[in-house]
């Protein structure tokens, strides 16, 4: 029995350094977004979301990987480095898959769009291969990763729309690529000693650990408390249940920081920051 438990542990563990819960919360995601938007939920448009994701993330921590050749503490980076390789394959044909179907099932706009998107990706890339260890507090690995991920979420079902979105469903938006970003901060928090071994440029590197946890705090409280007013005054019942939910997401990544001592143990933080990314799924079932 402790073999089959280390097995699985082990297996949990390999998955989330592979990015899969990033792919399960991008869908689920995807799903919410469509439900707000009172769109069809396209198995296509699934299928190149979670290759796209997946490729993205890939190819990130790829070159996170290379640039200590191995050599790291992070678990996710030692993995990819030892399968650069296959992985470095693997995800050049996830993106060319996911770039063919979008060629045959999306909308012209769509596929525009998704160019460019694609562009940012690049030229993101290219600047991170070139920072060198700078701390160049332009060049937000954090800002930049909640924009694409929140842009590729949202960006067919907008376009389906064909109309300009509600109030509420902007708020929506924003209110979810605010709480990616400060997901993202609160993972370079928790990762601060390695990465600083390691070489590499993240927002607590660059601002401080002190200051990024008073930040996350800060935000998470005011957050809170804009998420109740949106509630109370939301006169549409979906509305009303979407504003809950992302106030339940603020409200475990807020507990994060309050207990952070806590969550560092077994990397509680990053498992379940991953997985509150899951929790819009559940606007299916109300």
């Amino acid at each position: 029995m402790p073999g089959i438990l280390f097995s699985l542990r082990r297996l949990h563990k390999t998955s989330r350094a592979l990015s899969l819960d990033v792919v399960i919360g991008v869908l689920a995601m995807a799903v919410f977004a469509a439900k707000m938007l009172k769109e069809e939920i396209s198995a296509n448009w699934l299928l190149i979301l979670a290759l796209a994701t997946w490729s993205f993330y890939t190819a990130d921590h790829l070159l996170d990987a290379f640039k200590t050749k191995g050599n790291t503490q992070i678990f996710r980076h030692r993995l990819h480095y030892k399968y650069s390789y296959l992985l470095g394959i693997l995800s050049v044909v996830s993106a060319i898959i996911a770039a063919a179907l979008s060629y045959f099932f999306f909308e012209t706009k769509i596929i525009e769009y998704g160019l460019f998107i694609g562009l940012m990706v690049t030229v993101y890339f290219v600047l991170l291969s070139f920072n060198k260890g700078r701390k160049w507090k332009f060049l937000q690995k954090e800002f930049i990763i909640a924009l694409v991920y929140v842009a590729a979420i949202w960006l067919a079902p907008l376009v389906w729309l064909s109309e300009n979105p509600a109030t509420y469903i902007i708020f929506i938006i924003c209110i979810m690529f605010l709480l990616t970003w400060a997901e993202g901060i609160m993972a370079s928090y928790f990762d601060y000693d390695n990465d600083l071994k390691d070489g590499h440029t993240s927002f607590a590197i660059v601002f401080g650990i002190g200051i990024t946890l008073k930040l996350l705090k800060f935000f998470h409280f005011t957050m809170l408390v804009i998420l109740l007013i949106l509630m109370f005054y939301a006169d549409i019942k979906m509305t009303r249940n979407a504003y809950s939910i992302l106030f339940a997401m603020n409200l475990i990544l807020f507990s994060i920081t309050l207990f952070p001592a806590y969550f560092e143990k077994d990397e509680k933080y990053r498992i379940i920051g991953e997985m509150v990314f899951w929790i819009p799924m559940i606007l299916i079932f109300v």
